[in-house]
């Protein structure tokens, strides 16, 4: 099926989908996430997407679902424009998330701590970074960032331990205590 694809709430194009784990991929991304998916069997761990390409319509459920005043969930003005941090958890307006251009995909890393790891230690290898500090599950497909691990604070909830660091071009997976 083809889809409208958003960056900062404006059309950026169309792409056809395939589904991979019930979720819709965009075919350029589908063969980077199936390869990942082998890699990860050939380690023995099982790595399975949890949300992929979301259209508008189902960013704006998303949103209405997760708005904090409950009193504003059949307010679509409210609902289009409101600050991400109106809802919980946090949930970008319409047009805006990176799940609109089909560059974000979660995966199911929360009943599955393997999973994680594996994304740690094999995500770079196909250009896919944590991009959001508190969502271990959001990777993010950046073929071209020069800097590609989101920095995540000691005092931050989501805080594992594990660092990251570019040497000469190279990835390094660096535990810190």
């Amino acid at each position: 099926m083809r889809y409208t694809l958003y960056d900062n709430g404006e059309i950026v194009g169309q792409s056809e989908t395939i589904l991979i784990d019930k979720c819709k991929v965009i075919e350029s991304i589908a063969p980077i996430i199936i390869a990942m998916k082998e890699a990860a069997q050939r380690d023995g761990v099982k790595l399975t997407l949890a949300a992929g390409l979301r259209t508008w319509d189902e960013q704006f459920a998303l949103r209405k679902q997760n708005v904090k005043d409950k009193s504003k969930v059949n307010d679509t003005a409210y609902l289009t424009s409101a600050p991400a941090s109106a809802f919980s958890p946090f949930t970008a307006k319409p047009g805006w998330s990176n799940h609109h251009d089909g560059t974000a995909y979660d995966f199911n890393v929360s009943s599955n701590p393997s999973a994680y790891a594996w994304l740690i230690k094999n995500g770079l290898s196909f250009r896919m970074i944590r991009t959001v500090a508190s969502e271990r599950w959001h990777w993010e497909y950046r073929p071209t960032q020069k800097n590609p691990f989101a920095f995540v604070q000691k005092n931050d909830p989501s805080w594992d331990g594990l660092a990251h660091t570019i040497v000469f071009g190279m990835a390094h997976t660096i535990i810190l205590k």
